[in-house]
């Protein structure tokens, strides 16, 4: 990992200044997910790059407002599992049939319910992905972890 701005004078330093914006803005950027075939998985792939991007910022903006005590925060830790298990099947998913696409030279007759299936599941998925991203914000928390204390006493 760099660390472009350890000393006073970075900021002043036009190079260092470059090389810091670049990275910061690299990772707003939608990573690519590859694949042969875009007119048929263009849609779930761009889909899927959001939910990456989404949890990468998620992940570091977590860690930047909770440090260690986010190894507490058992709601959050499960929204964030939640969506990053989705991201994984997702790109298993859109690995296969790709892959799936290429040996069958783009026919889709040949692969029309598989191609169904993992379009489907895709779709259901980065929905559900964006729903658990979505819950870390905006979330009912602080009342189930009241309500959790009160019932077992520990406050």
């Amino acid at each position: 990992q760099k660390h472009f701005m350890k000393d006073g004078d970075s900021w002043k330093n036009p190079k260092k200044m470059k090389d810091f914006s670049k990275e910061v803005f690299r990772r707003f950027k939608l990573p690519k997910v590859p694949i042969h075939y875009p007119r048929l998985l263009g849609k779930e792939a761009k889909g899927l790059a959001r939910c990456i991007r989404k949890c990468g910022l998620y992940v570091v903006f977590l860690l930047g407002k909770y440090k260690e005590d986010i190894v507490d925060k058992q709601l959050v830790l499960e929204r964030v599992s939640n969506a990053i298990i989705g991201v994984y099947t997702c790109i298993a998913t859109i690995s296969k049939i790709d892959s799936d696409l290429v040996l069958a030279h783009g026919d889709t007759d040949k692969l029309e319910q598989d191609l169904k299936s993992a379009k489907y599941y895709l779709n259901t998925t980065i929905k559900s992905i964006n729903k658990s991203l979505r819950e870390l914000s905006s979330n009912h928390d602080e009342q189930i972890e009241s309500l959790s204390d009160c019932m077992t006493g520990n406050k």
